[in-house]
Order: C-alpha cells, then sequence, then structure tokens
C-alpha cells in the first residue's frame, strides 16, 4: 500500500507542473492544464488510475482534450 500512495505523490506533483501557467514571449499562455477528477489503485494494485478534465481550452497547439484518462 505505500507503494500505492507514492504513486499517488508522483502524480499529484506531474499534475500540478502539467497545471502551471507557462508563458512564452510575454502575455502568450501555453496552457492551464487539468484538473484531477478522481484517482484509484489500479485492478493489480501496482499502479493508479486517475481521470483528468481540463481547466480551459487554448488554441496554441490546436484542440484540447477535455477529458484525459491516466494510468500509471
Amino acid at each position: 500500500m505505500t507503494v500505492c500512495w507514492n504513486l499517488v505523490g508522483i502524480l499529484v506533483l506531474f499534475i500540478s507542473a502539467l497545471a502551471c501557467h507557462e508563458k512564452v514571449g510575454g502575455d502568450d499562455v501555453l496552457g492551464y492544464g487539468y484538473k484531477i477528477q478522481s484517482v484509484a489503485a489500479g485492478a493489480d494494485g501496482a499502479g493508479l488510475n486517475a481521470k483528468l478534465t481540463l481547466l480551459r481550452e487554448t488554441q496554441k497547439y490546436g484542440p484540447d482534450l477535455h477529458n484525459l484518462d491516466l494510468t500509471v
């Protein structure tokens, strides 16, 4: 179970990094990131599954994915 909580910590750090407001050349926002909707242990107990939703759209690199399923 300790491994599971360590993975939760890594996942939270990863998602936090994605959610950072990075800027290029002044006010051009690259993206706003995703919000964690749910996190659960994998079926085998060795991984994690997370459901993410988009915080805010940008068109910087094309259309955004509104919902993501992340498996670690």
